[in-house]
């Protein structure tokens, strides 16, 4: 007779998600923005470093159905498993499937919304929680367990079809869950089961905290591959001789909590002029770079050449040293509304109050007084300009660059609207050019208009 193992893990698992729905008040009703937006996995989270949620999402639920099912689902399925198949072997299939799905997927779905794919933009900001990944797993090792051709393709068909019902942030996780529990379970010698588990855990670990930038750094050197020829084409030659190196200003991410957009955790990134970041100074403005929609920071740091440009005019003295807040775009659910409020997307609120909030808080300095803060934005970034300033009285200067759509700020906004090709995905080399050849112009017309002269109200 078989020896049955008792179900310890799949029990204390599923006791967990019950305690924790209980906790969050998810038994009794739809999960809280503020719990989701803390704990929740996905794309999003590992662009801010926030792998941890990795683990966090494990154990949340979004309402009374998905908690009560959940918790028997794990308790059946993995207790299942574990009755054949040991708690060890039980706990390391449940943690290596519920890791390497959720991690792939949020780096296969954050890859795709770098193409600016609208299906894919909205996939990579979903959240993503429960434990579906941990009972594909368990499916799929049963399915090894067996060894029976018939339920290996019950398994990989119809364990999609349900869990669908649990999760979030792709239906592909599960083909990837599945496969890996069917992997784990594969090793049935102890020392190729924990080499294996071993190897698969720590290139987990790797995509988990490395994966996100490597996504991101690839993309770019694609899209901006031939950005830099086109620009250097286009700029005016310099006489030869001695070159005078130019003062470096540094880029810092802010991680901030947006209630605008559910507790969510963004990131911005800013360029801190040389003078403030060695401590010299005193109050500095602030200028926002809006990129378009879709689109992300990396179209003005990598693609625009922002910093260099700050740089570069900094030293010429055609702008005052300036705070440069670039934020993300992350969030969108409906890509086409750009940077406007619509339902379940309020982009502009969170840049108005989360964004510039946390800019205060961690800049001490930053002048955002009435009248003082501008705001540059290219494509759909640019109607998003004009209309930060007609909600937002800081906002007195709009810089608007190969705007899609007629621009009308607030009266009394300063406003420069430097028109062209558009902002079209198959003419991204061109429009990368021309940001590089523009933003200079736009940075001496603000200097022009007084940004950053005098002192705020």
């Amino acid at each position: 007779m078989e020896r049955r193992s008792p179900s310890v893990v799949a029990a204390v698992l599923a006791a967990a998600i019950l305690a924790v729905a209980a906790l969050t008040g998810t038994l009794w009703h739809e999960i809280s923005p503020s719990v989701a937006g803390w704990g929740s996995f996905g794309w999003t989270a590992l662009v801010a470093g926030r792998w941890w949620t990795a683990g966090t999402s494990l154990f949340l639920t979004r309402n009374p159905f998905m908690a009560l099912t959940m918790a028997t689902a794990v308790a059946g399925v993995l207790g299942a498993y574990e009755r054949r198949a040991g708690s060890w072997r039980s706990l390391a299939v449940a943690g290596i499937g519920h890791l390497t799905g959720s991690v792939v997927t949020a780096l296969g779905v954050g890859t795709l919304g770098r193409t600016w794919w609208p299906v894919g933009v909205r996939a990579a900001q979903n959240l993503d929680y429960g434990a579906s990944m941990v009972v594909a797993a368990a499916l799929g090792a049963l399915a090894s367990r067996s060894g029976d051709r018939r339920i290996i393709r019950l398994v990989g068909v119809g364990a999609v079809l349900v869990l669908v019902l649990h999760h979030q942030l792709s239906d592909w996780a599960h083909l990837v869950a599945i496969p890996t529990g069917y992997l784990a379970d594969r090793a049935r010698r102890p020392r190729r089961a924990l080499a294996q588990l071993a190897l698969t855990g720590l290139i987990t670990a790797w995509l988990a905290v490395d994966g996100a930038q490597v996504v991101i750094q690839e993309a770019n050197a694609v899209r901006f591959a031939s950005a830099s020829t086109s620009s250097a084409a286009a700029l005016p030659l310099t006489a030869t001789g001695p070159v005078t190196p130019v003062p470096r200003g540094k880029v810092v991410r802010l991680d901030y909590r947006s209630p605008a957009l559910g507790q969510r955790t963004m990131v911005a990134w800013v360029y801190v002029p040389p003078a403030a970041a060695s401590g010299r100074g005193g109050r500095l403005p602030v200028a926002l770079f809006l990129h378009s929609v879709p689109g992300a920071p990396d179209d003005w740091l990598a693609g625009g050449d922002l910093p260099a440009q700050l740089d570069r005019a900094l030293a010429a003295g055609s702008i005052v040293p300036t705070l440069a807040v670039i934020p993300d775009g992350a969030g969108t659910r409906s890509p086409l509304a750009g940077w406007r409020d619509v339902r379940r997307q309020h982009l502009l609120t969170s840049v108005r109050r989360d964004l510039l909030a946390a800019v205060g808080a961690r800049f001490p300095t930053a002048d955002l007084g009435p009248g003082r803060v501008a705001v540059i934005g290219v494509g759909r970034g640019a109607e998003g300009a004009a209309r930060l300033s007609r909600s937002d009285p800081r906002v007195g200067y709009v810089a608007a660059i190969d705007p899609r759509t007629s621009v009308l700020p607030a009266p009394g906004v300063h406003l420069l609207v430097e028109p062209g090709q558009g902002d079209r995905r198959s003419g991204a080399s061109r429009t990368w050019a021309r940001w590089r050849v523009e933003v200079a112009p736009a940075l001496q017309w603000l200097t022009d208009h007084g940004f950053g002269a005098g002192k705020s109200a």
